[in-house]
């Protein structure tokens, strides 16, 4: 059944505080200006200042979806990251592992893993006296001249975890990339500090040296 434009003035006049309960109504109606050269009324500066709270929480709300949607995408990805180590038996299958899924699913473009006693050769000695002063993870730029030429010269950004195998030492997982904001200083590091834990607890119960 349809309303025609006397209905519905009908219903508002015998209605007239219709809109106090419709406030999402009322913000999205375009009132006419009043007054006077043009000058807006108050009720259509009360619409426009709710059509623009309306439209800004909209806005917010679509940003936390979409980052929302990001940390579930992130969450499979380190769930099948742990499957994937899980089922490794030696430390070369956890640096493939490592590295392809780090640069598959994550895009990271570079990848380094060295532990001391282990992958020596790629894990200089100035790199393991570094690791050994790292606590946290490290995002930004290279922090170490000798990280900065283990990564390559095309990194312009790099996240470094430290990975501390017991009764081995402090090892490095460096992930780099030519976009200097790829890693930043003020990311959230929560994802990071998972995979380096993760990399730990797979070296750690894959001992062998090959």
């Amino acid at each position: 059944m349809s309303c025609s434009h006397d209905d519905v003035r009908h219903y508002l006049q015998e209605h007239p505080d219709f809109f106090l309960h419709e406030p999402a109504l009322a913000a999205s109606l375009a009132l006419p200006s009043e007054g006077p050269g043009g000058t807006v009324s108050l009720a259509q500066h009360q619409a426009n200042l709710l059509r623009g709270q309306l439209q800004a929480m909209e806005e917010k709300f679509a940003q936390l979806l979409q980052i929302g949607r990001q940390n579930d995408q992130l969450a499979e990805r380190m769930h099948r990251l742990a499957l994937a180590l899980i089922g490794a038996e030696t430390r070369p299958q956890v640096r493939q592992i490592l590295t392809r899924t780090l640069t598959e699913e994550f895009a990271v473009p570079t990848v380094r893993l060295g532990l001391p006693g282990w992958l020596a050769a790629e894990l200089p000695e100035t790199l393991a006296a570094f690791a050994r002063t790292l606590s946290e993870v490290h995002v930004g730029s290279p922090p170490h001249p000798a990280l900065a030429a283990w990564l390559g010269t095309d990194v312009a950004s790099c996240a470094v975890l430290p990975l501390p195998v017991p009764e081995e030492g402090v090892g490095l997982l460096a992930l780099g990339s030519p976009e200097p904001q790829r890693f930043y200083p003020a990311m959230g590091t929560v994802f990071l500090r998972r995979i380096g834990e993760l990399a730990t607890a797979a070296l750690a119960r894959c001992r062998e040296v090959v």
